[in-house]
């Protein structure tokens, strides 16, 4: 158990060297020196990165020319694939930094780049010149660190507080050496991503080890005389390269615009604006911000206020209004946490407000790809590794069979040695085995899949940034969803007001009249005016929550500009008035019904208040007010204020609203009710948003003093005013789609900022818990957090011992309580007298505690599997709690919106952001479709396109063994497949149907059982294994039976011809012809995963057309047939025989495939039957009965 941050630092540090001496170990090296250990964010986590030193060795690149020469070149393809070993067979390593001039980087995921030492001119402050080490990793500076020796990220150092950011660093920089120093440590400010050369593009293409194997095989089977196949297949490979080569340059280059920006911008220096380009910008410049302006970097902004649209970061398509930095000296800026004042790069500037005549001001604080924008850059050029199993088990399938065509050349060899065979000719067929193993159609088959998949999702508004996430979809048994926007829809809505009097609530009012008399004058003045709203183009921009709280007033307000004569301050850039004709119904204001009684609830926690209406007529139409100070919205701290100016009155008032938690602490105690708590409960249970408001006066606040006021020297005291209730609805498919996923065994959790009672009460009704589930709540008492249940206060839950226990009074005394242990099928009543076990207990945390849960390791584990709610939750919380899981064995997917949960969904293995823009680089999944369906249609897809792949894998390697049984068998009597023959097989069956058998849909419904990752599990090698069998089984008694045949006469084999022309290849050939579509039809299984295979009509139509091609060479070829593809004549008796043994195998085949080795077979879901077995028996029956009367109607006309 780590108890504190040093043990932290210790732990991690032990842990680095750990790893550290398993690098050392492996390298075979006892030189310490030789690595240093540095830190990289990337992708919002810690990566810890190993430095080795390395220094040219002219011994060894000697060596290694010499090498390249006496292999005309296949030592630098060798090295091309293998960079590692080409740095050591031309460098050795060094023990000191400085006589080093390569750099080998390996990181904690496995994977390493080389990059050049270099280093970086720098001027002191004496004006004298010196250089300090450095490199360039992934487009990021680094630079040694002359103290310590070790290398840091060039970062700008803005661990100073808003006051020093204000006071030091708004005036720009006036040092021009100072200026050349960034330029020279940060580089050009521009995000540009390198686009190769066709021909580059191109080489890379060539260079690849499919594209070389592939012309491997080209050679071979050139040396075979097989010119038709191998021109084909020259033609398809260069074909694919081309393809390749342009669509990667394309990619490139579609993301080079997107990227790239470059810009003219006033910037500040040396005490004058002036006009450059925004490439020459360096942290720490000021730049004006105009109207319109797409931002060449992230910049703090000064002063003033932007409206900016962040869609292409986030996706969220609402524009974001952006506040200048308040004068804090007590908050360190932090670009994540600080976003209210941060503006990003690539992010448009729709609108810029100014007043008092100043300028709008930001200050650069990061540059290139340092940016938010450069970070999600590069997060697409350096995508994660893909740790995923499929991917993996490829490679070791490739290996399995490798191990087959060693086993078959041996056998083979042995008899070519017997004939006479020479060596080179021994040395071609060993080729052809090879390229027989690991066949042409491999690449494309691996792709097919995820490529028919994202079509049909683009169909349904759904967009894919990353291929290879499709298949990852299909694994994914964790779910996590935000609330708002996600579960629940965007649009809030008042549902009421719950003011106060005398300290006591008073009735619901679920609108305000006309003449403003039913709600308090301060209630509604803090809604009028409590925000930070704007308008652009006449139309009302913020937060839709102060959207409908504004509008629910009935108020307007005003953007003012500098310029314009008001009855304020030249401090006030908004000011809020009632409607224009207010006045006319003044004097009705004032006339309230004193008979009208308030509704009372069924819970009698309304009080009738009969000095209520006092306030209520308290109101006057022709009040107005200037916003002149605003406290930005801070998720830490869980509310937002403004100082508001009266127009008639010179003093000021501070409006606060927030959460009911946040702000009962900083009220007056006699301003809350006693039934606080209570009232508050009464709506969050039943799933509402519930907003607390207070005001105080501030008497003794000038408005000379707004510059320097702290938010904690006037956010106290507060005067409690009541409830702002809104309802958020749930969307119309969200409980379906939330019961199909329970149904379908996936673990969902809700992650969202709200009010943990209200996170319950929406979990409840969409079925994310059970609506009868006991609910225990965390809070932290004596130091320590305990689980308390929501609707008994006196009954907690011991997450530890896995123990209800009941308390006698409000204290933790377990002396005086009764245990419940659950864990042993005791069950506990609850209020409906209903009884609860284990699996009705629920959990929910809260952000604050989220974290100190994790110093007991064990018990947070625990706490993860028993939790569905999480609430008050940052979007750093959700990041965490997402790592979290996938780290405890789960395949997680995030479901949110693009704004708040960016990091959620790019930590997930699988993001969905729902955003109304057509993709972002937000998520891999971007769904215009405003539905958590969308998550479940990724998953559909994931799964069917993860089958689909595998299903055509396994076609695929089983076409390999077919054909390599059947060649093995006829190298035993020196023959081949002819030219044509191979080339009918792969282009015009095995191709077309790879590809068409992946074009069958998703199936509409998810399933409990979840498919199988593992190309190498027991299952799907025994199946291969028993394929195999059959395989060479039916090929080997049609050849046994085809030696029997009075018109057969064996194959007099010539050393110096092909002796294709024979029996013994006719009868392979036909044979195979039915064993690759038999084998297919038996592999492609459609449910649960996918659509019946009927729906894919493609598909059909081939396996339709092949089916009969096959029959016609098998029974009706002429002779014009049999002489280009080099048949034997075969009568009509042997015919008919291998058509019953290909009938025969497809029978077993399919049955092995259903019933025996399927890997997503189980018992439980099993159908087989004693009449499916009479079934199959009766049609093999029928088979062999046609089939003989067949063989006798031939052999009669025969005769």
């Amino acid at each position: 158990m780590i108890s504190n941050k040093n043990s932290l630092e210790n732990e991690s540090l032990i842990e680095k060297n750990k790893i550290l001496k398993k690098i050392e170990k492996k390298d075979s090296t006892d030189e310490k020196n030789t690595h240093q250990i540095f830190d990289i964010a990337d992708d919002g986590s810690q990566i810890t990165c190993y430095l080795i030193f390395y220094k040219r060795s002219y011994i060894r690149t000697t060596f290694f020319v010499i090498l390249a020469i006496l292999t005309v070149g296949l030592s630098l393809l060798f090295f091309h694939w293998f960079p590692k070993l080409k740095l050591k067979s031309t460098h050795r390593k060094v023990l000191h930094i400085n006589h080093a001039d390569r750099f080998l980087i390996l990181r904690d995921d496995k994977t390493f780049n080389i990059v050049k030492k270099d280093h970086v001119q720098l001027i002191d402050q004496k004006g004298n010149n010196y250089q300090r080490v450095s490199f360039q990793y992934r487009f990021i500076n680094y630079l040694q660190d002359t103290t310590t020796q070790t290398f840091q990220r060039v970062e700008f150092e803005m661990n100073k507080n808003f006051r020093e950011i204000l006071s030091t660093m708004s005036n720009g920089i006036n040092d021009k050496n100072e200026i050349k120093n960034r330029k020279n440590l940060f580089g050009q400010n521009l995000i540009n991503v390198p686009v190769k050369s066709y021909i580059g593009l191109l080489l890379d293409e060539i260079l690849n080890p499919l594209f070389v194997f592939q012309v491997f095989a080209i050679l071979v089977w050139s040396l075979e005389d097989y010119y038709y196949y191998a021109v084909c297949i020259f033609l398809i490979s260069s074909f694919a390269a081309i393809m390749g080569m342009l669509d990667a340059h394309r990619n490139l280059e579609n993301l080079q615009k997107m990227a790239r920006h470059e810009c003219f911008v006033n910037v500040f220096r040396n005490g004058e604006f002036k006009e450059i380009s925004s490439k020459k910008l360096v942290p720490g410049d000021v730049i004006e911000i105009p109207n319109n302006f797409i931002l060449p970097g992230d910049f703090i902004l000064l002063n003033g206020q932007c409206i900016v649209n962040e869609s292409m970061l986030t996706g969220e398509s609402t524009p974001v209004i952006k506040t200048s930095l308040p004068n804090d000296p007590k908050q360190i800026y932090d670009i994540l946490s600080h976003k209210k004042y941060t503006l990003y790069s690539g992010t448009k500037v729709i609108q810029s407000r100014f007043y008092s005549g100043n300028r709008v001001l930001a200050m650069v604080v990061r540059t290139s790809f340092n940016t938010m924008k450069g970070s999600l850059v590069r997060s697409i050029l350096f995508p994660k590794p893909h740790n995923f199993k499929f991917y993996r088990d490829t490679f070791k399938f490739l290996i399995v069979m490798a191990i087959i065509a060693v086993i078959g050349f041996i056998v083979s060899t042995i008899f070519f040695l017997k004939l006479g065979v020479s060596v080179s000719d021994i040395l071609v067929r060993a080729g052809d085995l090879i390229t027989i193993v690991v066949p042409p159609e491999l690449p494309i088959v691996m792709t097919t899949g995820a490529s028919f998949a994202i079509m049909r999702l683009k169909k349904i508004q759904i967009y894919c940034i990353s291929p290879p996430r499709i298949n990852v979809s299909g694994k994914i048994n964790f779910i996590c969803f935000d609330k708002t926007g996600t579960l629940t829809t965007d649009g809030l809505e008042v549902l009421c007001v719950r003011p106060t009097s005398q300290n006591k609530f008073s009735s619901e009012q679920t609108h305000i009249d006309s003449t403003f008399s039913n709600v308090p004058s301060k209630m509604l003045h803090v809604m009028a005016c409590c925000h930070s709203l704007s308008r652009v183009d006449g139309e009302i921009i913020g937060d839709p929550l102060e959207i409908q709280m504004f509008q629910f007033t009935g108020w307007e307000f005003q953007e003012i500009q500098s310029d314009e004569n008001t009855g304020f301050d030249t401090l006030i850039s908004t000011i809020v008035y009632p409607p224009k004709d207010s006045e006319e119904k003044e004097a009705n204001s004032e006339d309230v019904d004193s008979e009208q009684k308030s509704e009372q609830n069924s819970d009698d926690l309304v009080i009738e208040n009969p000095d209520a209406n006092l306030a209520l007529t308290a109101n006057n139409p022709s009040t107005e007010f200037g916003i002149v100070k605003t406290f930005d919205f801070s998720s830490n701290l869980q509310r937002m204020s403004v100082i508001v100016q009266q127009t008639d009155i010179q003093s000021l008032e501070l409006h606060v609203k927030g959460s009911p938690e946040q702000i009962r602490i900083l009220c007056d105690e006699n301003s809350i009710p006693k039934n606080y708590s209570s009232v508050l409960d009464l709506y969050t249970k039943e799933g509402y948003r519930v907003i607390a408001l207070a005001y105080r006066e501030l008497p003794e606040v000038d408005l000379s003093d707004l510059d320097h006021l702290l938010r904690e020297e006037v956010e106290k005291d507060l005067i409690f005013l009541g409830f702002l209730v809104l309802e958020n609805k749930l969307k119309p498919d969200t409980k379906d789609v939330i019961i199909q996923l329970n149904d379908s065994r996936f673990e969902s959790v809700m992650a969202t900022g709200d009010n943990p009672l209200t996170a319950i009460s929406v979990s409840k009704k969409c079925n994310l818990i059970h609506p009868t589930s006991v609910v225990f709540l965390s809070e932290r008492r004596n130091g320590k957090i305990r689980w308390v249940n929501v609707d008994n206060h006196n009954q907690i839950f011991d997450l530890e011992k896995n123990q209800i226990i009941n308390l006698k009074d409000d204290e933790i005394s377990l002396s005086d309580s009764e245990e419940v242990d659950i864990s042993k099928g005791e069950t506990i009543k609850k209020e409906n007298n209903l009884l609860v076990s284990a699996n009705d207990i629920e959990l929910v945390i809260i952000g604050e505690h989220f974290f100190e849960m994790k110093k007991n390791h064990e018990l947070f584990e625990k706490m993860l599997i028993q939790t569905h709610i999480f609430a008050r939750m940052t979007p750093e919380n959700k990041s965490q709690l997402i790592q979290e899981y996938q780290e405890i064995g789960y395949v997680v997917g995030m479901c949110g919106d693009g704004a708040n949960d960016v990091k959620a969904l790019k930590a997930a293995h699988i993001g969905v952001s729902l955003a109304e823009t057509e993709a972002s680089i937000a998520a891999p999944f971007t769904s215009k479709r405003q539905t958590i369906q969308s998550f479940v249609d990724v998953v559909r897809e994931g799964r069917c396109s993860l089958v689909s792949s595998f299903q055509a894998f396994k076609f695929v390697a089983l076409y390999a063994l077919i054909q390599f049984v059947g060649v093995v068998q006829l190298y035993l009597i020196n023959s081949n497949l002819g030219d044509w023959q191979y080339l009918y097989v792969d282009m015009f069956m095995v191709l077309p149907l790879s590809i068409f058998m992946s074009r069958t849909g998703a199936a509409k419904r998810l399933v409990r059982r979840r498919p199988t990752a593992s190309l190498v599990s027991a299952s799907v090698l025994t199946s291969l294994v028993l394929h195999l069998i059959l395989i060479f089984g039916f090929q080997y008694v049609s050849l046994e039976l085809l030696k029997k045949q009075s018109f057969y006469s064996p194959l007099e084999a010539s050393l110096d011809s092909d002796n294709i022309l024979c029996y013994e290849t006719t009868t392979i050939f036909l044979v195979s012809n039915f064993q690759y579509l038999f084998v297919l039809i038996a592999v492609n299984r459609s449910k649960p995963f996918k659509k019946s295979v009927f729906t894919n009509r493609f598909l059909l139509v081939t396996i339709i057309l092949l089916v009969l091609l096959s029959f016609y060479l098998l029974l009706f070829p002429d002779s014009f047939i049999r002489g280009f593809m080099q048949m034997e004549k075969l009568d009509w008796n042997f015919k008919f025989i291998l058509l019953a043994l290909c009938l025969f195998h497809l029978v077993l085949a399919y049955f092995m495939e259903q019933f025996v080795t399927s890997p997503t077979f189980k018992k439980q879901d099993s159908n087989l039957r004693p009449l499916d077995i009479s079934l199959f028996l009766n049609k093999l029956f029928k088979i062999t009965i046609y089939s003989q009367m067949l063989y006798q109607l031939s052999y009669s006309e025969n005769i």
